[in-house]
This record gives structure tokens, C-alpha cells and sequence, in this order.
């Protein structure tokens, strides 16, 4: 993983310190496999570098809609400075077989 992050663009590497650095995100913290991480919503992120403060900074990927900051989301986990993760299910939600019935 710190191979891929050793390979990032500049630009890569200043939108990551702005996201890690912003107000505009919520951090929150959870667990991912046995280890708590910090993790935010992709949805904040997106508004976050569409914001007039990422405009300003310099040496950064031009974003001016929603789909180039998806774009550059992208890009910036395929460095793995990020990772995309769904949230699973409490472990007091019930589960549904293909008849409808619950599974306790």
C-alpha cells in the first residue's frame, strides 16, 4: 500500500492533505477489520473539492462538477490513500430469506 502511495502525482498528494486537513469533512471513526480507522462520507468529499477553498489552492486537478471530483476521488484511491468500504449491518438487524421469513 505505501508502494502505490509512493507512485502518486503531487497533485494526488495536495488533495489529499486538503481533504485530511478541511473543516468541510466530517471524520468519524469506525472499524475495519479488527483496527479503528478514520473513515468519511464519499458524498461530503465531493462537495469538499467543489468548495471556492480548493479552487484556490495550487497544484491541484481543476474541479468544476461533481463528475471531475468523482474523477479525482477515483484516482486518488487508486493510490490506496483511501479505501471505498459499505457499511454493513448492525448486529442486531434481522436477516431476510428468499421467502421472507426472518433468520435470527
Amino acid at each position: 500500500m505505501e508502494a502505490k502511495q509512493a507512485e502518486a502525482p503531487p497533485e494526488l498528494l495536495n488533495v489529499v492533505k486538503y481533504l485530511r486537513s478541511t473543516s468541510h469533512l466530517k471524520i468519524r471513526q469506525g472499524i475495519l477489520n479488527g483496527k479503528r480507522v478514520d473513515y468519511f462520507k464519499g458524498k461530503s468529499a465531493i462537495k469538499a473539492l467543489q468548495k471556492e477553498s480548493y479552487g484556490k489552492l495550487k497544484n491541484v486537478p481543476k474541479i468544476t462538477n461533481e463528475a471531475e471530483a468523482s474523477r479525482v476521488l477515483s484516482d486518488v484511491m487508486t493510490h490506496a490513500f483511501y479505501l471505498r468500504v459499505e457499511r454493513s449491518g448492525s448486529e442486531n438487524d434481522e436477516e431476510i430469506d428468499d421467502d421472507g421469513k426472518k433468520n435470527n
